[in-house]
C-alpha cells in the first residue's frame, strides 16, 4: 500500500501516525490517524479514525485530538469502541455517503455532495 503523505509525532506515551492513501475515496480531504502506545499491549500500529475534509487541513485540531487522546484514557476507551460523537458521526457519514455496486444513493441527490453529506451528519449528531 502507497501511501502519498506520512507524518509522525509523540504525545507523552502515545505514538501517533497521520497518513493519506491514494487510495482514499476523499483523496487529500481524508487523512487517516492510527495509533500505538510505548511500553503496552499496543505495539503495533492500530487505526483510530480518519479526518474528513476541513477537519483533515486542520493540523491544529488533530494535535488537540491527539493530545486528549494521548492523556485522556477514558476518552480514548471511548474512541476505541466508536461512542464518542465523531465516532457516531463518521459511521453514518460511511454507511450512507458511500452506496456498494454503484447504486443509486438517496443521501447524496439530497444533500448534493459527500462534503454536504458529512456538514448534515456534523450538524445532527
Amino acid at each position: 500500500m502507497r501511501v502519498v503523505d506520512q507524518e509522525a509525532f509523540q504525545i507523552a506515551d502515545t505514538h501517533f501516525r497521520l497518513q493519506t492513501h491514494p487510495h482514499n475515496p476523499l483523496g487529500r480531504m481524508q487523512r487517516d490517524l492510527f495509533f500505538r502506545v510505548a511500553d503496552s499491549n499496543l505495539r503495533e500500529w492500530q487505526f483510530l479514525r480518519s479526518f474528513y475534509f476541513d477537519e483533515a487541513q486542520n493540523t491544529a485540531h488533530i494535535y488537540a485530538f491527539c493530545e486528549r487522546i494521548a492523556t485522556d484514557t477514558a476518552h480514548l476507551s471511548a474512541s476505541l469502541k466508536r461512542e464518542t460523537r465523531w465516532a457516531i458521526r463518521d459511521d453514518l457519514f460511511l454507511r450512507n455517503g458511500f452506496n456498494p455496486y454503484f447504486q443509486p444513493n438517496p443521501l447524496l441527490a439530497q444533500q448534493g455532495s459527500l462534503m454536504q453529506a458529512f456538514s448534515f451528519f456534523n450538524e445532527h449528531v
